[in-house]
């Protein structure tokens, strides 16, 4: 059960992914602290099962408070790898 971090590291192993390239993405403290066990860049949403909590407090690598930024933050990045050819 998260935050062990076993489950995130069996999926890497399992479709030959490094940890280091891979993302947690979630809406508790759970899902974040899951990821950064797993050694994996951590998104976090503000809504979702987080009990009320603020999950910024756990300090996940990215923050949205809605999912059309975080698709916009996806894009982003494809962008501008796009960029770099």
């Amino acid at each position: 059960r998260k935050p062990d971090p076993f489950p995130l590291l069996y999926v890497c192993q399992k479709l030959g992914v490094d940890p280091h390239n891979a993302v947690m993405v979630g809406d508790s403290d759970n899902d974040v602290l899951a990821g950064q066990r797993a050694d994996m860049v951590t998104v976090a949403f503000t809504y979702g099962y987080n009990s009320g909590k603020d999950v910024r407090n756990c300090h996940p690598d990215y923050v949205f408070d809605r999912f059309g930024a975080f698709t916009d933050f996806i894009m982003s990045l494809k962008n501008n790898t796009e960029s770099l050819d």
